[in-house]
């Protein structure tokens, strides 16, 4: 009877996971694809359209930055991990060990690049100097570069930006995606676009808030989220060390957060990073032979997560904050009724007797 429920349970999660998948592919991916962008935007020419002049798809995304082009051109300018960053979420990039950290100030001397020229997504020696290449990174060439205007990577897309009245500037960034197998465009659709597009979003939000200047260190809801952090990889690693002879497994998040900190020096990728991998391992015991259900669980609640339109890290941390506190006040209305029951039944013995 047993097993006959769980194989209910099994098949009702793989009807809901199908369903998810059906609802993403028919109406979140298309969105994704034309985030901020108008109809015009969408479907007109651009520049760097002739760098994949028939492709698969293109994702056309945009904004209204309340500054000037020529304010907002240095940022675009300066992208890479060899100069500015991305001024997206470093902590996911840092967990790729890709070493990135996002500049808040322009440098001139970071102003010029040449059409050819490689602009590098990771460091030099990614990943640990364990592949050697020819070229000195990992990333996309630059097929244009044209100040105040346009820059076009050939493997990622076109940064433009467009004058508007009153000073401002419509900032639009075009992927366009090559012809792929069916499989492969399938797996691309559901596993790559969703992450691609939440760093190209917050790179595109990062260069809004840096050009009008309103860029912020840090905040009290990060620090909350932090928390939430800290206390989610502290519940997991403490429910490993408790499940029997299974406290071995805590060496792999710890290998993992001290690698990013070498790499890196990023202590937030390596805090998210140690919290990730105790949470798989502690939710792959609790769950047992459901551990794929708990994975499937995970990656559609991670990408929910970054398809929101708050900060991710934020996002995420609070909602682990708010969880931990959930269970404390449950813990703690279990513990007062269990009070409440063993005060009465010894009202009732002392009536009796």
């Amino acid at each position: 009877m047993a097993t006959g429920k769980n194989r209910l349970l099994g098949w009702g999660f793989i009807g809901f996971f199908a369903l998810g998948l059906i609802l993403y592919l028919m109406v979140v991916f298309p969105w994704i694809l034309g985030w901020g962008a108008t109809e015009a935007e969408a479907f007109g020419p651009l520049p760097g359209d002739e760098v994949v002049p028939d492709p698969m798809y293109r994702s056309t995304r945009a904004l209204t930055i309340a500054a000037p082009a020529e304010d907002v051109w240095p940022w675009i300018a300066q992208i890479g991990q060899d100069r500015g960053g991305f001024y997206s979420y470093s902590w996911i990039e840092n967990m790729m060990l890709a070493d990135i950290h996002s500049a808040r100030t322009i440098n001139p001397d970071w102003q010029s690049r040449g059409e050819g020229e490689l602009l590098p997504l990771t460091s030099p020696d990614y990943p640990l100097g364990l592949i050697k290449r020819k070229e000195k990174s990992v990333g996309p060439h630059i097929r244009r570069f044209v100040p105040d205007r346009v820059m076009v990577l050939e493997g990622w897309g076109s940064f433009i930006l467009q004058p508007l009245a009153g000073g401002k500037t419509r900032f639009i960034v075009r992927d366009p995606t090559p012809t792929m197998s069916l499989p492969v465009k399938f797996l691309w659709q559901v596993f790559f676009e969703p992450g691609h597009f939440a760093m190209e979003r917050e790179m595109m939000k990062g260069i809004r808030a840096r050009a009008e200047g309103t860029s912020g260190s840090g905040s009290v809801a990060q620090s909350l989220a932090t928390t939430g952090f800290i206390l989610a990889a502290f519940i997991g690693a403490f429910y490993v060390a408790l499940t029997r002879r299974k406290w071995p497994r805590l060496i792999a998040p710890f290998l993992y957060a001290a690698v990013i900190l070498i790499a890196t020096g990023d202590p937030q990728g390596a805090l998210v990073g140690f919290t990730s991998v105790t949470l798989v391992i502690a939710g792959c015991l609790y769950f047992r032979r459901w551990w794929w259900a708990y994975l499937l669980s995970m990656f559609v609640y991670v990408n929910a997560g970054l398809l929101l339109s708050w900060d991710a890290y934020t996002a995420f941390g609070l909602i682990f904050l708010i969880a931990f506190l959930l269970v404390v006040l449950r813990l703690l209305l279990k513990k007062e009724l269990v009070s409440s029951i063993k005060s009465r039944e010894e009202a009732r013995r002392k009536t009796r007797g």
